[in-house]
């Protein structure tokens, strides 16, 4: 929560995570003409029929989140560009960013002091990516481990 963060000096650069009420979710979607929803200027048509809890994040530029795996995810982007990367379920390479270890995603693809794109290794053979933007729906599969990067915010 917010007022937890403010006590530190980076808090500005971490991710804000809200779980999306539906008043929240129409005040946001409301200003993105062609997805109406069952909330009158909520989210897509589309997800009407999945269940489980909305969530709205915010964050600026050079902030994600690291590697880590869930349920299924419907992912629609609002705003901005968003950076993802993949790998299959199964265990997360060592070197990549992961909850908990204190590196960023920013810190990983510019640890060389200019930003690199990960490129497969034999460590990251498997590792797939894709830039969304405004308008579009990441779908992440059960168990499949993922990171992300805000790139234009």
């Amino acid at each position: 929560n917010v007022e937890e963060r403010s006590g530190r000096a980076d808090w500005r650069d971490e991710p804000i995570v809200f779980d999306a009420s539906d008043v929240l979710a129409k005040a946001v979607f409301s200003g993105s003409p062609g997805w109406e929803g069952p909330l009158g200027g909520g989210p897509p048509k589309l997800f009407e029929d999945f269940g489980g809890v909305s969530v709205l994040s915010m964050a600026p530029s050079r902030v994600g989140l690291p590697f880590h795996a869930h349920e299924v995810a419907f992912l629609w982007l609002v705003h901005g560009l968003k950076h993802w990367f993949f790998l299959p379920p199964g265990v997360v390479p060592d070197g990549v960013p992961k909850p908990g270890d204190g590196a960023s995603v920013w810190s990983w693809l510019t640890r060389d002091g200019s930003v690199r794109m990960p490129s497969p290794t034999r460590s990251l053979s498997r590792l797939a990516q894709c830039t969304q933007r405004p308008g579009e729906v990441i779908v992440v599969p059960s168990g499949w481990h993922h990171a992300t990067l805000n790139v234009d915010t």
